[in-house]
């Protein structure tokens, strides 16, 4: 299948446009996790807070209705009055007092608390209540004994009264008794007995108006009450009516956290009493769907601003590629010739010193896809920064609200139970007989009726001469300081703050009172003064401090009421001063922003500063700490660019790289096969194997002429070889025949028809026509049969010795070389020698070449006469025969490294023939001695 092909331009826009797509998927999959990570652990954390807050609240709520009903069960009073009703001998007047007695108590803790829909005191005679609400059925008879219960509180929650009373609705005959148990079974409730000097009294109990938990706790509406059996006790305005179904699908409550539902995030804790929990509804902030659009939308205008960026620089930079390469392929296709040349490279470069073709096409990648990369990211970076500061505060001020919320809570609690005591009878009673009698008294109302709220602070009543009459604390000052004291005398204001001097470094915080009998007078007959321990203000708001935020609490005049820092307590805070002027107001600086909230009951504002500055500064590091990410991405980038210039570039080095190393023995294996997705560059291509055609069809032109042309030459060198060795054989022909007719002469027949003989095997071998090569063995028998012909005519004057190693013998050597150098050393011995003549022939192997050395013991030859044959050797003379024909014949077959030397040193000459070292091929060498 043909590979479809694409211009350059289209080529690069569309990569650049599909790196930088694959680059905005990434790098925005990670800003995105990053920054919703962020976001997420930032409001996971502040709903943990309000988790927490909440869990305390209703555990707090809770724990005050129990330790009511515990200290209403052990209070003496109220122990000894009904004692006294339940006597048969009680007087009438007297039952009345102690009823009304009791229900004025039960009816001021009943108002002190929202939580508390009604107490009740069920005895066998009768009912006391705080609200007047009785029933028409009394514990009388043996159908529910009150021996029955155990000593000790029961909570008893939705829908569970017939079980804790071991019941079911059948085994009840009693209607009056089965309406009351059916009423509160409807009810989640608090249940004890009341233990007197002769035994149970009655049932107390305390039902619980859960429905206040939507305004007397801060996420009221937002919550839900779930007791141990999943019966939902309380259910805030925003929390889905289909809770039921979740409950009923969650395997286990205790490990849910965060769960979807209904188009509302669900986070659930055990608040640590009686397995109770609670749901907390959380309405989805929608950061994650503003987030992605954000991301999405940035990535779409970068695209597009990239597609137009791309488009517009590929087009340039296409033209300043595709011109040059254009201009290369008309040039290639107009060469008919190779007389047609480039022009000089040093001219070229001179003309063309600018960017290359890869830097040019490097920077295109850097530009298009780099520059839109940090414009994404700088872009997200800001829209980022803007959300997450959006979203952190309006979660933080939401944290505020409600913080602000419990504190006022608190102090609204403070002020109730101070007001409740200031006007109460027997208060004002005491303060004007104040008796040991009556203090015990007084003790018993403050550590019983208001435990919840004021058992933790120091209560002192002064007279109105300032002089302390009652203290719930052993130590207590005898004085209110009379700054403070006299401020309460002079104003007509329901309650007082006071706050000690800088110098005493204490965080308490003095709440005053003026006591009325209002029975009496209208002005106060005595002063109370409340002092609380500035931890219980700090621990409210302890949420709201830390990771650069801080919160405090200030009067109308900026002066600071509690702070986490003791030191800071009654010193001017330095807030702006507009946050007084109005409810709930936001006031922003250039590293902050404060939030304020007034406190009804007295004149406080909560304050609190949220560092912006922190903030973005960690949305700064949210980018920064993981720099090395967008580090990786620029690496990649460039490597890209790179890497893609390359494969750009990489279709022309190659083919200059061909050119540049064209050989003609291999001009085929130049052509380039491999077909490229660029239009331009495949068309350079095929105009280049076009001209590789061309110049492979006159390299074959050209050795084809050559090769007909060494042919020739070897032809002629091979009738010039065997004109030589034509000269050698009619030499030695006339020579043997000499040494024949010398012997017939002589009268030695028999031996001239051996000689004869051996002249004819001779003859055969040396006239073989079948190769002109043979192998050292051949060529030595032969030499040896000469030898002994040479001995039949000389008789013993002659002597030879022969030296040859055997793995020799079949090494190849030219025919007839050894014998003439034999012939010459035994001629021209014979003139000027009549003694013994003796010469040695020696075979042997130096490296890779084979020496066959022939010496006599001739007279030697002059040195003018050996410098003539060696110059004449040199120059390979052929017009003799003897040692020039053997050397020429050497050369020609062997080369001009090969051939004979001669020396000579007074007496006796060596010759020495050098041939390489070459095994026998039968192709080429024979024998035929």
């Amino acid at each position: 299948m043909k590979r479809k092909e694409i211009r350059l331009n289209r080529f690069l826009l569309l990569f650049s446009l599909t790196i930088v797509s694959l680059m905005l998927i990434i790098v925005g999959n990670v800003l995105y996790v990053k920054t919703v990570h962020y976001i997420d652990e930032k409001t996971d954390m502040m709903q943990a807070m309000k988790l927490n807050q909440t869990a305390a609240d209703v555990r707090k709520q809770f724990e005050d209705i129990y330790q009511t009903i515990d200290s209403l069960r052990n209070n003496t009073v109220l122990i000894q009055s009904l004692y006294e009703l339940e006597r048969p001998n009680a007087k009438s007047y007297e039952k009345v007092n102690l009823s009304q007695n009791i229900e004025s108590s039960l009816f001021n803790l009943n108002k002190g608390n929202e939580l508390i829909s009604g107490i009740t005191i069920w005895t066998k005679g009768g009912q006391y209540s705080s609200n007047a609400k009785y029933s028409s059925y009394y514990f009388e008879g043996n159908q529910l004994t009150l021996a029955s219960l155990e000593n000790q509180i029961t909570f008893v929650s939705l829908n569970q009264t017939y079980q804790v009373f071991g019941l079911t609705p059948l085994e009840i005959q009693e209607d009056a008794l089965r309406n009351l148990l059916d009423a509160w079974n409807k009810s989640s409730y608090f249940m004890c007995p009341i233990k007197g000097p002769g035994g149970t009294l009655g049932i107390l109990t305390i039902n619980l108006n859960v429905g206040s938990f939507n305004h007397i706790l801060p996420y009221g509406e937002s919550l839900a009450v779930v007791d141990a059996k999943d019966q939902v006790l309380f259910k805030g305005s925003e929390v889905t009516p289909a809770i039921n179904e979740l409950l009923k699908s969650a395997g286990n409550m205790q490990q849910m956290e965060g769960i979807s539902f209904s188009g509302k995030r669900y986070f659930f804790r055990d608040i640590g009493f009686h397995d109770i929990r609670i749901a907390l509804a959380e309405t989805e902030s929608g950061f994650h769907k503003r987030q992605f659009l954000a991301l999405g939308g940035y990535a779409l205008i970068i695209l597009g601003g990239s597609a137009l960026l791309t488009f517009f620089l590929s087009y340039v930079i296409g033209r300043k590629i595709l011109f040059p390469l254009h201009s290369l392929i008309s040039w290639i296709g107009r060469q008919r010739s190779l007389e047609e040349r480039w022009e000089p490279l040093d001219v070229v470069r001179q003309r063309y010193k600018r960017f290359t073709m890869r830097d040019r096409l490097f920077v295109y990648f850097l530009i298009t896809i780099l520059l839109p990369i940090c414009l994404f990211v700088t872009g997200f970076y800001v829209q980022s920064s803007k959300i997450i500061t959006q979203e952190l505060e309006q979660t933080f001020y939401t944290l505020f609200d409600k913080t602000a919320h419990r504190v006022e809570l608190f102090a609204d609690q403070k002020e109730s139970a101070m007001t409740r005591l200031a006007y109460d009878a027997f208060v004002a009673s005491y303060v004007d007989q104040p008796t040991d009698h009556l203090q015990q008294h007084m003790d018993q109302l403050i550590f019983d009726s208001f435990l919840p709220v004021l058992s933790e602070d120091a209560i002192g009543i002064y007279n109105i001469n300032n002089q302390l009459i009652y203290s719930n604390r052993y130590k207590h000052a005898n004085q209110i300081d009379p700054t403070f004291f006299e401020h309460m005398r002079a104003s007509r204001k329901p309650i007082f703050y006071w706050l000690p001097s800088t110098d005493t470094a204490s965080s308490t915080v003095s709440l005053g009172i003026g006591i009325v009998d209002i029975n009496r007078y209208s002005s106060p007959i005595a002063y109370m003064k409340t002092d609380i321990n500035g931890v219980f203000f700090t621990n409210l708001y302890a949420d709201l401090n830390g990771n650069g935020s801080e919160a405090f609490i200030v009067d109308e005049n900026g002066r600071i009421i509690s702070h986490p820092d003791m030191g800071k307590i009654a010193q001017k805070a330095d807030i702006p001063s507009s946050l007084f002027q109005s409810e709930g107001t936001r006031f922003r600086t250039d590293s902050a922003i404060y939030f304020s909230k007034k406190i009804a009951a007295l004149p406080w504002y909560v304050i609190a500063k949220y560092d912006a500055s922190a903030i973005r500064d960690q949305v700064i590091r949210l980018f920064f700490d993981d720099i090395y990410l967008l580090v990786i991405l620029l690496l990649l980038i460039l490597l890209f660019s790179y890497l893609m210039s390359q494969y750009l570039v990489q279709p022309l080095a190659s083919i200059q790289n061909r050119y540049l190393n064209i050989d003609l023995e291999h001009v085929d294996q130049l052509t380039l096969h491999r077909g490229f997705a660029i239009d331009e560059v495949e068309q350079l291509r095929v105009s280049f194997n076009h001209m590789l055609e061309r110049i492979n069809g006159l390299v074959q032109d050209t050795l084809q002429a050559n090769e007909e042309r060494l042919t020739l030459e070897f032809e002629k060198k091979e009738l010039h070889i065997e004109a030589l060795q034509a000269q050698i054989n009619p030499h030695f022909l006339y020579n043997t025949l000499e040494n024949i007719i010398y012997m017939i002469e002589k009268g030695e027949r028999h031996l001239a028809v051996d000689m004869i003989g051996l002249l004819s095997r001779l003859f055969r071998y040396a006239m073989g026509k079948d190769s002109p090569l043979t192998t050292l063995r051949d060529e030595i028998v032969y030499c040896q049969s000469y030898s002994k012909i040479m001995s039949y005519r000389y008789k013993d004057r002659i002597h030879f010795e022969w030296q040859m190693e055997e793995t020799l013998n079949e090494c190849i050597v030219n025919k007839m070389i050894l014998q003439p150098i034999i012939e010459n050393a035994i001629r021209h011995t014979l003139k000027t020698n009549n003694n013994e003549i003796k010469i040695w022939v020696n075979c042997r192997k130096t490296g890779h070449q084979l020496e066959v050395i022939v010496k006599d013991n001739g007279p030697g030859i002059e040195p003018q006469k050996l410098d003539e044959i060696r110059l004449r050797l040199d120059n390979r003379d052929r017009g003799n025969v003897g040692l020039y024909n053997v050397n020429s014949r050497i050369k020609l077959y062997f080369g001009d490294a090969y051939g004979l030397s001669i020396h000579s040193a007074g007496v006796g000459t060596t010759v020495t023939i050098r041939l390489p070292y070459e095994s026998d091929n039968p192709m080429e060498a024979s024998s035929h001695v």
